[in-house]
């Protein structure tokens, strides 16, 4: 017959062998002095809770967890239990405060920005359209580029909103109707604050990096980044 607890071969038909017999014993006597004893208070407990009020966040909460777990597991009545849990509870509202925290840091700031610049695009669009209305009412007709709108003459003709050429009468041009400074190379026309393209001095070209422009619907281009939030504000207002 063999020993249940080790697998010895043993004589007699008790369930186990003397060693582990006196194992077993031992054991019992071990549990017998220490529910004699007073309860001991578990340190780790203890620590993780100090901790915890210090701002220990996740060590203050791995340390709750293992005195939870060696209080279980002890053989010895322990104490701290409470300490234990509340230092846990401190700990994961310390991490969530610390998780918000940085968001606000680092995501909010850009947030902030990219709704700085969709603003200052929606107003840069608004302030073109309405140029562009004032030159119509005035002329009777559309500009043929955005450069019409801060010339400081009139301009020999413009289009209808079919793209054919019209007719401007003499003294009708009440223009410039953007202010001559700042903008795009000094003109006075609004930048598309999406657009990454550098000035080069060539009004046009510059103008066309920055907006589609045809018979008085004006869109803002394409900034060509990555982000979809960028290429989803090129309307016309």
């Amino acid at each position: 017959m063999r020993c249940q607890q080790c697998g010895t071969e043993i004589e007699n038909e008790t369930p186990g062998c003397a060693f582990c017999a006196g194992k077993a014993q031992k054991r019992a006597n071990q549990y017998l002095n220490y529910a004699a004893e007073p309860p001991e208070l578990n340190r780790n407990a203890l620590i993780a809770f100090v901790l915890s009020l210090l701002g220990g966040g996740i060590i203050s909460l791995v340390l709750g967890g293992l005195s939870l777990k060696q209080m279980k597991q002890s053989p010895r009545p322990q104490t701290g239990s409470g300490l234990a849990y509340t230092a846990i509870i401190i700990s994961v509202m310390e991490v969530l405060l610390g998780c918000a925290f940085l968001y606000d840091y680092y995501a909010q700031p850009q947030v902030s920005a990219d709704k700085a610049r969709e603003a200052r695009l929606q107003g840069n669009l608004q302030a073109i359209q309405t140029a562009l209305e004032h030159f119509q009412m005035d002329t009777g007709a559309y500009p043929r580029t955005l450069e019409d709108l801060v010339a400081k003459t009139a301009p020999v003709a413009g289009v209808d909103i079919n793209g054919n050429a019209a007719t401007i009468l003499t003294g009708s041009y009440k223009g410039p109707y953007l202010t001559r400074r700042g903008g795009i190379d000094n003109s006075g026309i609004p930048d598309n604050p999406y657009c990454q393209t550098r000035t080069t001095g060539n009004l046009s070209a510059d103008l066309a990096a920055h907006w589609h422009y045809a018979n008085g619907i004006i869109n803002a281009v394409s900034s060509g980044t990555t982000n979809t939030d960028d290429n989803a504000q090129v309307q016309s207002l």
